[in-house]
């Protein structure tokens, strides 16, 4: 007898659960049925999602329902333990689409603000100009070069000194294509400190470290010997020679006096239009530089609101080691200062080559990736930890314009982005290529 039959017909003295429940048990024969009709009687189970709380972004297209995405609620609920993202995609496959739609949506919010540099467009205005025109926006256009433009001191006095300084190296480190030797930090740091005390309560500007740069007037003692002037301007050169293409060079009026007035940070969208910047030269990288460190200190205060910057064409700025160190230090204490920050870029693989960079990647627990090619998504799912499903479904013809994968922590949903009828007419970047 088997041991089922044992426990359904034996007495209660072989079983003891004949005394606990008596009732006569049956058994039910096995059934035998097709694939497709097993499938309808035992239907498959969607993973929840991550709440309702949060910007709408669309559907999960796994699970059918509506799919809410927001660092800060994430966050909240422990969800998350950083919130910086990154997305990736081709270009026309939706993610500049899918970045507009969350940047205007979540500014429907409480105690929101956003930040965006636009860093891409056509006929002189960004990409973003049909939105600032639709919210009422100016936005803040960097025009190098030309007289009575936007300007921003890198020597501000809303930035701490020492970041001052890690600002004015970075920025010489970009112009000179090399990181600084020791001499060139020792001469800069002198030219930077005799200039403020030369210039009492009066603000400095890049001018006046360049003046001392070329022209020192006190010497300069370390702990081996003291530095007479003249040697000084030798020593200094180099960095006098990078820092005067940032003040009489092509980057002229952008940086060589006080910041302007008219910049307002208490509005619930900035967007810095950096379409004029020639993306070949370090412009670009400069500006970020600039404005990234002023705004760290100028804009995000201690005063209850959640805070986004969203960096598009974010592989301009990373790929410059000085650059992605400062974006580092940003990151690092978005958490407390309650900074999401958004890096918008093609492939992963644009930055491959700054370690600096690498890391800023890593502190984005958040990973949006829309249509890669095929060697593009194997590299993705290196880069940015995609489970194997996630690397295949990137690649495939499931991806269609405005599909992504979301890789929230440890979980991944596949979503659909869905948009209004007035979000396609402002937030398309491909209006050039249709009717």
């Amino acid at each position: 007898m088997s041991l089922l039959e044992d426990l359904r017909l034996g007495s209660s003295e072989r079983n003891p659960l004949r005394s606990l429940f008596p009732q006569k048990t049956t058994t039910r024969p096995g059934a035998h049925t097709s694939s497709s009709n097993a499938a309808g009687a035992y239907l498959a189970v969607a993973a929840p999602g991550l709440g309702h709380r949060g910007v709408l972004m669309g559907k999960d297209l796994y699970s059918g329902s509506a799919f809410h995405f927001d660092t800060f609620e994430l966050y909240a609920a422990k969800v998350l333990s950083s919130p910086h993202v990154i997305v990736n995609g081709m270009s026309g496959e939706g993610k500049s689409s899918g970045v507009k739609s969350h940047c205007t949506r979540q500014l429907t919010f409480k105690n929101r603000q956003a930040v965006v540099l636009d860093a891409q467009g056509d006929g002189g205005t960004g990409e973003w100009t049909d939105i600032a025109e639709a919210m009422c926006i100016t936005p803040v256009r960097l025009t190098p070069g030309q007289e009575g433009g936007v300007r921003i001191n890198p020597l501000d006095p809303v930035i701490k000194p020492h970041r001052q300084k890690a600002l004015l190296r970075a920025l010489l480190q970009i112009g000179l294509a090399r990181p600084l030797a020791l001499g060139d930090g020792f001469v800069l740091d002198h030219a930077l400190d005799t200039a403020r005390a030369d210039a009492g309560d009066r603000v400095i500007t890049l001018v006046d470290v360049l003046d001392k740069l070329t022209g020192p007037t006190e010497p300069a003692r370390n702990s081996n010997r003291e530095y007479p002037v003249d040697e000084l301007a030798v020593m200094g050169e180099s960095l006098a020679l990078a820092l005067n293409e940032l003040v009489s060079g092509p980057m002229r009026h952008s940086f060589d006096g006080p910041t302007s007035e008219s910049i307002d940070l208490d509005a619930r969208l900035v967007i810095f239009d950096l379409s004029s910047l020639d993306r070949t030269s370090i412009a670009v990288p400069v500006v970020l530089a600039v404005v990234g460190e002023w705004l760290d200190h100028a804009w995000i205060r201690p005063d209850g609101v959640k805070r986004t910057l969203y960096l598009e064409e974010a592989w301009d700025y990373l790929q410059h080691e000085a650059v992605a160190a400062l974006a580092k230090a940003w990151l690092k204490y978005g958490r407390r200062r309650g900074l999401s920050v958004w890096f918008v870029m093609h492939h992963p693989g644009d930055v491959s080559h700054s370690p600096a960079a690498a890391e800023v990647l890593k502190m984005a627990e958040t990973r949006i990736v829309y249509k890669l090619r095929p060697e593009e998504a194997q590299l993705a799912g290196k880069r940015l930890q995609l489970p194997a499903w996630a690397v295949t479904l990137v690649s495939s013809r499931q991806m269609k314009q405005g599909f992504a994968v979301w890789a929230v922590g440890q979980r991944t949903f596949f979503v659909q982005h869905v948009r209004s009828q007035l979000e396609k007419q402002i937030a398309s970047t491909d209006k050039g290529m249709t009717p």
